[in-house]
């Protein structure tokens, strides 16, 4: 997606960012000037949000070197470099889940790089995230709320709860057992002398790495319980973001599991529609996201609820349209930026910013369209004779038809599904129509970007920018090669013509 709406990817970013980090300590290096701690401390944050831990163990050997003693900032974005090693790398961001399979690469003496980032046993993610802990203390740094979440962090990716439990029990006396037993805690008084001055006082970063901690060790309902009681006690308000991890690895989690790697199915399908009702009453009333809209309707497709599938994109599809119309209103503005006056009318916003916002929101839309186009793929696909579940008829002769005519726009360009007599065939666009407007909206966003890089202000990445998927190149094949089958027919057919008459 990234690559086709012409916009530089992450890693690319990354490096960036890293050369300009590198080039800036050159000139520090080159004026005989030492870095302080205050600038140790923001390189070392660098890496950490950046998931880059071989290079803040680069500036940490560094920075013992020059003598510069670590202040608790410094600790803790070290801590938070290993925690998050490899954040924006998809296969390590994607195996963070615990199961036999993964435990099982994961504590190999080398494991592939894909698991490497969250390594088990000798020299792994627990112990090196403890050690460094210890090492802290030992130095007299006294440890915040901050160092104690990214122990959270650290022990509960390599699967251990036990010490999650030890770490709320001993810094903020909360007993997970209890708490999940619905027994009296008790102790609730004893939390609550924790001055919200203090700087172990909870934060929502800490409900966060809870809903985590549990949510990665296939383990929800306790997850749930524990936002729900720790925001209670320090009244915290959770945030949109600890609702969309329990929300995801819900989804993750009701999903079947493979079979081949022992896995067994942790919560119900309708798992997922019961957290959805839980976020979106009283008291959380939590807006969800076209991300969330679209792992919900796979859930209910999965259940058979047609009903429900349906009630559900419409009620998504204003945020889309809302997205349509931010991208205009962004370009235009970013356009007018751009312009010979340089101004548009919002000084208060530089241009680099004005073409992130502008950047961020295209690929949002353009993901949320292809969602779109997948939901009215597997609407139809609720229609098919097996699964039984149009038996008064009333979808598959009233209702579809009005889909496809609402949701022409994002419907395949043959559409299908089953009735009682047979199967209907709809062709709402030709293969030259397809072709003839994919390339007016590509001659459309080529002219786009030249305008908004006019002068070189605004760096593009290069490449090419249209990568088909495996579909569109099957159909571009079947393209050339009725093509070349009509040349040869037609060649045939001049030769016959050709040919004297032997009668």
């Amino acid at each position: 997606m990234v690559t086709q709406l012409h916009l530089p990817s992450v890693d690319h970013l990354i490096r960036e960012h890293l050369l300009d980090t590198v080039k800036l300590l050159d000139e520090h290096s080159k004026s005989s000037k030492t870095l302080s701690v205050v600038d140790y401390g923001l390189i070392l944050g660098f890496t950490r949000w950046t998931g880059l831990r071989c290079i803040a163990e680069s500036f940490w050997a560094s920075m013992h070197a020059d003598n510069v003693v670590p202040d608790l900032k410094c600790y803790n974005n070290y801590l938070g470099a290993i925690v998050s090693n490899l954040r924006h790398d998809p296969d390590a961001r994607h195996s963070r889940r615990l199961n036999a399979y993964r435990t099982k690469a994961r504590s190999r003496e080398t494991p592939s790089a894909r698991h490497a980032a969250y390594r088990f046993g000798n020299r792994g993610i627990k112990q090196e995230a403890m050690d460094f802990h210890r090492e802290m203390v030992k130095n007299g740094i006294v440890p915040d709320e901050e160092t104690f979440r990214l122990l959270i962090l650290g022990v509960s990716r390599e699967g251990d709860l036990d010490t999650v439990k030890k770490i709320l029990r001993q810094v903020w006396s909360i007993d997970v057992d209890a708490v999940v037993g619905d027994l009296d805690a008790g102790d609730a008084a004893r939390e609550l002398r924790i001055s919200p001055t203090s700087p172990l006082y909870p934060t929502p970063s800490l409900v966060y790495a809870i809903a985590h901690a549990f949510g990665i060790n296939n383990d929800i309902p306790t997850a749930l319980r524990l936002v729900d009681h720790v925001s209670r006690t320090y009244n915290i308000k959770v945030p949109d973001y600890v609702w969309h991890e329990l929300f995801n690895w819900t989804f993750v989690l009701s999903r079947p599991r493979q079979a081949s790697r022992n896995e067994q199915t942790y919560l119900a399908k309708a798992s997922v529609k019961n957290i959805w009702d839980v976020m979106r009453n009283q008291p959380y009333k939590v807006q969800p996201t076209i991300d969330m809209y679209n792992k919900l309707i796979k859930s209910l497709f999965k259940q058979q609820r047609t009903k429900d599938m349906w009630y559900y994109m419409c009620e998504a599809l204003p945020l889309y349209e809302a997205m349509r119309t931010k991208t205009r209103e962004l370009y235009e503005t970013l356009r007018n930026a751009l312009g010979p006056s340089g101004t548009d009318g919002d000084e208060t916003r530089p241009i680099g910013r004005l073409h992130q916002e502008y950047a961020q929101s295209r690929l949002a839309q353009k993901s949320a369209r292809l969602w779109l186009k997948r939901w009215v793929r597997l609407l139809l696909a609720t229609m098919h004779t097996w699964r039984k579940v149009d038996r008064d008829l009333f979808w598959s002769t009233i209702q579809i038809p009005k889909v496809i005519l609402e949701w022409q726009e994002f419907m395949p360009s043959n559409a299908w599904y089953d009735i009682s007599a047979g199967r209907v065939d709809i062709t709402l666009r030709t293969w030259q129509e397809k072709v003839s407007y994919q390339t007016e909206i590509m001659d459309v966003m080529d002219l786009n970007d030249r305008v908004l890089d006019k002068g070189g202000l605004l760096k593009t990445h290069d490449g090419n920018r249209y990568i088909l998927t495996r579909r569109q190149q099957r159909a571009a094949a079947r393209l050339v090669y009725i093509s070349e089958q009509s040349k040869v027919k037609e060649g045939r057919t001049y030769q016959i013509e050709l040919q004297p008459d032997h009668e």
